[in-house]
């Protein structure tokens, strides 16, 4: 198995616990506990959507619960659109063993575990930093005065099943909690591995002198044949990050759209409730939890889709440092035409209109604070 699956090793265990991590193969306990999963998750939407039903009118009302609201939803709808788009996932596992992915692994092992480590150290910190928010949302209900559900539902609010519907909920918003991140975590992976690919070309156009001299049948008499035969590697690999990217793309564009959306309609309503609570209350402190974690969600999209931009746009300054003035003029051209080729930067689009990049993190939270002025001063 390629070392690149370790990028997305985290998501992977995460996905394959609640049986949710798309598979060609499933057993019976495997599907067995992915309809307890999917069937919580699905149960729970299903009250949330009979309540946003009956808060219709009610808008400030719906307003103290619509982040919940909007995350349950948001992984239930993720799940579906995973699950659809099953072909396009299995097509960017398999590019994960394509050739020129394995290609001078070795030789650039340092950088490439580097960056791995770079890219778990991100996806573990995010996993604590999603259980503390969970942690805070599933038990400051605890301590307030009137005890109220996590997500607030009519016919549970009190009574011999509040307990009983608290627990569901609480089960409900793991469940929900965990496939949101580790689906977010998922596409962030497959983003580091196209950086990490890109990173490993670039060094390859720098070494290229050394690489091919160290070639076992490298001969100075047929030396312009080994260095065209390098370069047209090295145009493979760039073709395959494209196409990977672009696998990428159609497998987590939509995905990746929805939170973006959810994400800022979640952040702002979370921020217009702090204004009005105590920075010490239990809430106060859930929701500021529940806060950096979207944050944190929105802006890895953000920063993987720049670090892929950045490192394609890097290829044309690695071909200028290649030592280009030693070859001949076949060579100096093949440089030349590769140079042409990736003036145009791979970039990666949510739905093929969000682009994302550091950006639109900016202009997002730009957005989020002018909404936030907008709803505290009307």
């Amino acid at each position: 198995m390629s070392n690149m699956f370790e990028f997305i090793k985290i998501p992977r265990i995460l996905l394959s616990i609640m049986a949710i991590y798309p598979t060609t193969e499933f057993s019976l306990v495997y599907r067995i506990r992915t309809i307890i999963s999917m069937g919580t998750l699905f149960a729970l939407v299903l009250c949330l959507s009979y309540e946003v039903a009956l808060q219709v009118g009610n808008f400030v009302k719906l307003s103290e619960s619509l982040y919940l609201h909007i995350t349950i939803f948001n992984s239930f709808f993720k799940f579906v659109i995973m699950t659809y788009k099953r072909e396009e996932f299995f097509k960017c596992i398999d590019m994960l063993e394509t050739p020129s992915f394995v290609a001078y692994n070795d030789q650039y092992n340092s950088v490439l575990r580097q960056l791995k480590k770079f890219c778990v150290g991100i996806q573990a910190t995010c996993f604590i930093q999603l259980n503390i928010a969970l942690f805070c949302l599933a038990v400051y209900p605890i301590w307030e005065s009137n005890k109220p559900l996590p997500v607030e539902f009519k016919y549970f609010n009190s009574g011999m099943f509040y307990y009983p519907f608290y627990m569901f909920e609480v089960i409900g918003e793991y469940i929900c909690g965990y496939t949101n991140l580790s689906l977010d975590l998922l596409s962030v992976g497959f983003l580091m591995i196209s950086a990490t690919q890109l990173r490993k070309l670039n060094m390859k156009l720098i070494d290229m002198k050394k690489n091919v001299k160290s070639l076992p049948d490298y001969s100075e008499e047929n030396s312009e044949k080994f260095y065209l035969d390098y370069l047209k590697e090295c145009c493979i690999h760039y073709s395959d990050i494209e196409e990977f990217s672009k696998c990428i793309q159609d497998c987590f564009g939509i995905i990746s759209s929805i939170q973006m959306v959810t994400g800022c309609i979640s952040i702002c309503n979370t921020l217009m409730l702090l204004t009005s609570l105590s920075p010490i209350s239990p809430k106060a402190i859930a929701l500021i939890s529940y806060t950096t974690c979207m944050l944190a969600e929105l802006g890895l999209y953000c920063w993987f889709g720049s670090f892929v931009s950045h490192e394609s746009l890097e290829i044309l300054t690695s071909c200028y440092f290649s030592s280009w003035y030693e070859y001949s003029p076949r060579v100096r051209c093949s440089l030349f035409i590769l140079m042409e080729r990736t003036k145009r930067p791979i970039e990666v689009k949510g739905f093929n209109l969000i682009m994302l990049s550091l950006e639109t993190f900016i202009s997002s939270a730009l957005l989020q604070l002018a909404k936030l002025l907008a709803l505290h001063f009307t």
